[in-house]
């Protein structure tokens, strides 16, 4: 193995037994090949990309080590003059790259330059971020909910639409200074990566939009997802 990304599946990793090695993708370079094996050679680089139902988030392929036996159906070889552009750090992250383009194809495919995207909790996860730079590169326009834990929740009730479902909501509860320190850093972070504003909650969101006289998002993609 020469590179595994720290994915989802790692830092919410929902293991039973001790002693299961962690990961499910990274980039490696084959040491040694079956017999029946005719189309990878030694030294050739793969992708090791697993089917999603193969392997169970309880016990992984566990590409965290330094060497791994896997089947051939597990890997994809990587060409080489990909490997004269890119690292194996960028490589091992392709998989999540792709998966949040499709998202944004399959869902977001009417979108057009200017148009908002709400994207709520994008700092949980890899795709979160890819999907906050490929908004960038397409020039739409994503607003970030950035909910945390111990922060004051203002949630808006009833109708989206409706003014009455927020502007009584009382939001003048402050957070912890631990708490408001931590927004401020992931806030920053997240302008970085491109998102347009970040708001602590719904009413937040609903207050700005309204003051400001703006459309309503077009799409809204959750990175709290749990299936």
């Amino acid at each position: 193995m020469l590179s595994v990304p720290v994915d989802d599946s790692m830092v919410y990793a929902e293991l039973k037994k001790s002693g299961v090695c962690l990961g499910m993708t990274g980039v490696g370079r084959v040491e040694q090949v079956g017999s029946r094996i005719e189309d990878l050679k030694p030294e050739d680089a793969v992708i090791v990309l697993p089917k999603p139902t193969k392997f169970s988030s309880e016990r992984p392929i566990g590409t965290a080590r330094t060497l791994l036996i896997c089947g051939e159906e597990d890997v994809l070889r990587v060409p080489s003059e990909i490997l004269e552009e890119l690292t194996p750090e960028q490589i091992c992250l392709t998989p999540t790259i792709v998966c949040a383009y499709i998202l944004l194809e399959q869902f977001g495919s009417k979108l057009k330059p200017g148009d908002s995207v709400l994207l709520n909790a994008a700092h949980l996860s890899a795709s979160g971020s890819s999907i906050l730079q490929l908004c960038k590169l397409l020039k739409l326009k994503p607003l970030c909910l950035l909910p945390l834990p111990g922060a004051p929740k203002n949630q808006a009730k009833g109708e989206y639409g409706s003014k009455s479902a927020w502007q009584d909501t009382d939001t003048r509860a402050v957070a912890p200074p631990t708490v408001r320190a931590q927004y401020e850093r992931i806030s920053e972070w997240l302008i970085t990566m491109g998102a347009e504003e970040v708001f602590p909650d719904t009413v937040a969101l609903l207050r700005w939009r309204d003051r400001n006289q703006r459309m309503l998002p077009k799409l809204a993609l959750d990175g709290v997802a749990t299936r």
